[in-house]
C-alpha cells in the first residue's frame, strides 16, 4: 500500500521543485520551470502537495494576494494548480 505525505513546498526546496515541475507538465501541460526562472514564484505562493511513491501526485496551491473591495484593501487567498495525476484520481485521497 502506498504511503502518502502532505508537504507545503517553498521555492527554495530544490529537492521537490523539479518533481513539482513534472507534475504541472503532466497535469496541466504547463512548464512551471520557465515560469519560475522568469521570477514569477513569489514568497506568497505555496504549493500544497500530496506525495506518494516519492513524487507529487496531487496539489492545491495557495497564493496570498491583496484585493481592493469597496475602496478597501483586503488580504485574500487565490487557489490554483489544483489537480491530481490521472492514475491517482478517484481514490479518495482528499482524506489523507
Amino acid at each position: 500500500m502506498t504511503e502518502y505525505n502532505y508537504k507545503k513546498i517553498h521555492k527554495e526546496e530544490s529537492d521537490l521543485i523539479d518533481n513539482y515541475d513534472e507534475f504541472t507538465k503532466e497535469v496541466f501541460d504547463f512548464d512551471l520551470e520557465n515560469w519560475r526562472k522568469a521570477g514569477h514564484w513569489q514568497d506568497q505562493y505555496f504549493p500544497n502537495t500530496l506525495i506518494g511513491n516519492n513524487r507529487v501526485i496531487a496539489n492545491a496551491s495557495a497564493c496570498i494576494i491583496e484585493l481592493q473591495v469597496n475602496n478597501k484593501n483586503i488580504q485574500a487567498i487565490q487557489l490554483g494548480a489544483v489537480g491530481v495525476l490521472e492514475e491517482y484520481r478517484c481514490r479518495g485521497l482528499a482524506g489523507h
